[in-house]
């Protein structure tokens, strides 16, 4: 898969999250996780069209994500191709100049992740500090 980017900004709304129980955290963080992921996934699959890289398709259909956990409970979303020969069209050949779609995209897609994330982080815990209220 491609390499990682980190996305700034979402500090103060994870920090939220902070004062919730671990179990609902989690589920939440994955929630947003996913949410940025997919936004990554649109625009990859938009870009391979636009740049005409699509042949039979296999290579757009073929954008997954996967999300990931580390040792320490965290986790983190890999979006890349899980098709055989992406990485000749991302670096290119000797035969073959590079056509890059994986790298590009992450950094167009960046706001368009931080509104999904936030999105989701925010109708959440939304949703969790009006149940507190309510005494759920």
């Amino acid at each position: 898969m491609a390499r990682s980017k980190r996305i700034k900004g979402l500090k103060e709304a994870l920090a939220a999250l902070g004062s919730i129980p671990l179990e609902i955290r989690n589920k939440v963080q994955r929630k947003a996780i996913r949410a940025g992921a997919k936004e990554i996934q649109a625009v990859i699959r938009e870009r391979i069209t636009a740049e005409a890289l699509v042949d039979t398709g296999m290579l757009r259909e073929n954008i997954k994500i996967q999300l990931l956990k580390d040792d320490v409970g965290g986790v983190s979303a890999s979006v890349g191709s899980s098709f055989r020969t992406w990485h000749t069209r991302e670096f290119g050949t000797r035969f073959m100049r590079a056509r890059p779609f994986l790298r590009p995209t992450l950094d167009a897609a960046l706001d368009r992740v931080k509104v999904a994330m936030y999105g989701v982080l925010k109708k959440d815990l939304v949703r969790l500090a009006n149940k507190k209220r309510r005494g759920g």
